[in-house]
């Protein structure tokens, strides 16, 4: 065996071992772990769970299920991200948080601002946002829809310098993940392999992503 097939062993090996350790975790635990980790590479403080948030949006979640819906509930005071799998995954939260996160890619930070392509990654590393709140359900189309609610929301006009701040340089680091969110204009997309498609409402702290299939093989960022 040469050094890169070692190499990629050892990937292979650290990534089964890695998502085998969440999915021992809660999905609540799962939400506020990895919520966390990301914002600690930002130089911003943790969240903490709120029953409250949790239970408004296992609320709108199953209203979503219930009707086969995929948008957010009008007039909330608080920020939402929402995801959609065409099946539940192993470790639904943990899936989420990283699909969103991985928008971080996009982020100019040099031309802070809100965009279709990093609004699940801004909320989610927000500095002034101090609690989140998740749920899911099963749409009767066999779809798994996740939301997440954050307050303070995020996402907010002329305040992404003071709240997306830029990665503190020993965390630069590649984390293993199984998924991926890539940008689209429109909510349709095709199934198979890969993920793919994602919407962003007219309110700038509410995302949506679309992930259609929630097994892809990735190396890296």
């Amino acid at each position: 065996m040469n050094w890169t097939d070692l190499l990629i062993t050892t990937f292979m090996f650290l990534n089964v071992a890695f998502d085998k350790a969440d999915a021992a975790l809660s999905f609540k635990d799962q939400c506020v772990k990895w919520h966390n980790e990301y914002r600690s590479r930002h130089q911003v403080g943790p969240l903490v769970w709120s029953d409250n948030l949790a239970q408004g949006a296992q609320s709108w979640a199953d209203y979503l299920a219930e009707n086969n819906l995929f948008q957010h509930a009008a007039n909330s005071p608080v920020g939402e991200n929402l995801y959609l799998s065409s099946r539940k995954p192993m470790e639904p939260c943990t899936s989420a948080t990283k699909a969103f996160y991985d928008e971080v890619k996009y982020y100019d930070y040099n031309n802070p601002g809100f965009s279709l392509r990093t609004g699940h990654f801004t909320q989610v590393v927000w500095k002034n946002t101090k609690q989140i709140g998740a749920a899911y359900a099963t749409r009767k189309d066999g779809r798994f829809v996740l939301v997440i609610r954050y307050s303070p929301p995020g996402n907010y006009r002329f305040q992404f310098s003071q709240n997306v701040l830029p990665i503190k340089e020993e965390t630069k680091t590649t984390t293993p993940t199984h998924t991926e969110a890539s940008a689209t204009s429109t909510a349709p997309a095709s199934p198979g392999g890969g993920v793919s498609g994602r919407i962003c409402c007219s309110f700038a702290n509410k995302v949506l992503l679309i992930v259609p299939a929630i097994i892809v093989v990735k190396i890296g960022f």
